[in-house]
């Protein structure tokens, strides 16, 4: 067994190879400071000054809004609420203050700083996600570019080509001409008579004063049709001379174009419209009306105008001031309700 005096040798013998420093020791272990300039100090300090004022601001701010909620609020019963306001009031303008201030400072110009490097990394990191189409085009390596195995090429040839139902379009235009040519005459609309216990006496009568007719019972009314316009004409006359009751629906072709004028003063006098737009621009207008509100009959800045169908009534659309006043006319749109006659109480005609 070794001696005390063995171990002091042994250990002694060593000291020459296994002598460490300790200051080099922790400085070995110890990680390399960051290094930040002036700069990015003063930076990341109003950075974190700006945190904490944030969060500083959050306390003053619930306790208003919860101050606010109070059904009581109202009857002063929170005398420091002011007080709570110049609080949010400070924090903002300090908050406004030291943003400002980290804008005004200049971007960080030393190579060796922390603060730089990450500034950098992040510019580097923005521009490589960003589509920067300014770069020239560079063209790929050869090797990475696919084959373009072409087939060979055949020699071109003239193939005539005939179209095999060439005469069936021959004939189909030449029915749509016949179609064209031979258009459908327009229906005449028949004269409704009301049905009373007298019809007998009263057809007898327009077959004395107006010819012939053909007449047809249904849903309460008498329909006479007429042979044509004149006819048509010569019954109604007649049937209205006599006071009978009867009422005509128009056709869609004689039926006036109704449209809507806005963005004029409600007051506007509707016989001033109708001066302009028939003497002055020579519309065929027949008679302008101002809407007014269903319930309250309150006058509305909206005039209804209905023309006659003519060739030169689609051309009020293009028409933008109306007595030195810009408007905007366009088409109306009634209610989608089953006309009444407020003379007779009957459905499906208005009155004439």
């Amino acid at each position: 067994m070794a001696t005390s005096e063995d171990d002091e040798t042994r250990y002694s013998a060593g000291d020459s190879q296994m002598q460490i420093d300790i200051e080099d020791s922790a400085d070995s272990s110890r990680p390399t400071p960051e290094q930040h300039c002036n700069n990015c100090k003063l930076r990341a300090n109003i950075e974190q000054r700006i945190k904490l004022e944030l969060a500083s601001l959050h306390s003053p701010m619930a306790i208003t809004r919860v101050m606010r909620e109070d059904p009581d609020f109202s009857k002063g019963i929170y005398p420091d609420y002011q007080e709570k306001l110049n609080e949010i009031q400070a924090i903002e303008e300090r908050l406004e203050g030291m943003r400002g201030k980290l804008l005004s400072l200049n971007n960080c110009d030393d190579e060796n700083c922390y603060g730089r490097t990450d500034w950098s990394r992040d510019k580097f990191r923005k521009s490589k996600n960003a589509d920067n189409r300014e770069k020239d085009f560079i063209s790929p390596q050869k090797r990475k570019i696919a084959r373009n195995n072409q087939a060979p090429k055949s020699p071109k040839t003239n193939f005539e080509t005939k179209n095999t139902y060439g005469i069936l379009e021959d004939e189909v235009d030449k029915t749509t001409e016949d179609k064209d040519s031979s258009a459908a005459p327009e229906v005449i609309p028949p004269i409704m008579l009301r049905y009373n216990d007298d019809y007998l006496k009263i057809l007898t009568d327009i077959r004395k004063a107006c010819g012939q007719t053909e007449n047809k019972f249904s849903n309460g009314l008498v329909k006479i049709f007429p042979t044509s316009w004149e006819h048509h004409t010569k019954i109604s006359s007649h049937c209205r001379t006599q006071g009978y009751d009867f009422h005509i629906i128009q056709p869609v072709s004689k039926r006036p174009v109704k449209v809507v004028i806005k963005d004029l003063p409600a007051r506007h006098d509707p016989e001033d419209i109708k001066s302009y737009l028939k003497d002055e621009l020579k519309f065929p207008v027949e008679k302008v009306t101002q809407l007014s509100k269903l319930r309250t009959r309150e006058p509305l800045p909206i005039f209804l105008v209905e023309l006659q169908k003519t060739p030169k009534t689609k051309e009020i659309y293009q028409i933008n001031h109306i007595n030195y006043l810009k408007v905007k006319i366009e088409e109306y749109r009634g209610r989608r309700i089953v006309n009444q006659c407020f003379k007779c109480n009957w459905y499906h005609h208005k009155a004439n």
